[in-house]
């Protein structure tokens, strides 16, 4: 489900009352994953490809949470910006769970580099890592390579966040929900 949160503005409304989620900012795929959680049936499993924002953004968070708590997640194979599909820039990822308390300590991530490859299983049991099920715990998720995530934390513990250096002010430059004026 790749529609845009701009695309979808006259269904907020109805959003906002029926999914824990909500989030103005949230698009579509968000409901998708916890009107699908809320159908699976206990021990069943899920599979999404959809994009990664979640993952990183503000109005993933509700999704974190959910995904966190509610799931076991056993594998998340993250495209990036690779071009999965011709006609669109969706940042895929791959994100399989099971519906149950989670039990297990790690999962598999794999960050896919390229599409150059015969099989993406193949892929995925080469580049694939173990990360601990901390990384994905909380609201704020750290996935990535472990030497990557050390190098986040000793950041965040060395140095302070831009937020609080301007005290929170943080201003947009242009923005534009017209995004066909801006598709050459």
């Amino acid at each position: 489900p790749y529609i845009r949160q701009e695309s979808i503005k006259d269904l907020k409304p109805y959003f906002r009352g029926k999914y824990k989620t909500f989030d103005k900012f949230a698009d579509i795929y968000v409901y998708f994953y916890e009107k699908s959680l809320n159908l699976l049936k206990k021990d069943g499993y899920l599979s999404f490809i959809s994009s990664n924002k979640f993952s990183k953004a503000k109005y993933g968070k509700g999704l974190r949470q959910i995904l966190s708590t509610q799931t076991e997640v056993y594998e998340m194979v993250d495209f990036g910006e690779l071009p999965v599909f011709e006609d669109a820039a969706t940042f895929p990822m791959i994100v399989i769970s099971k519906h149950c308390k989670p039990r297990s300590e790690t999962f598999e991530y794999c960050q896919i580099e390229s599409l150059d490859f015969a099989s993406l299983r193949a892929r995925i049991e080469l580049d694939g890592i173990d990360l601990p099920r901390s990384s994905i715990a909380n609201e704020d998720w750290h996935i990535g390579s472990p030497r990557n995530i050390v190098i986040i934390e000793r950041l965040k513990d060395r140095y302070q966040p831009l937020k609080e250096v301007i005290d929170g002010k943080i201003k947009y430059g242009i923005k534009t929900g017209l995004n066909e004026a801006y598709v050459i």
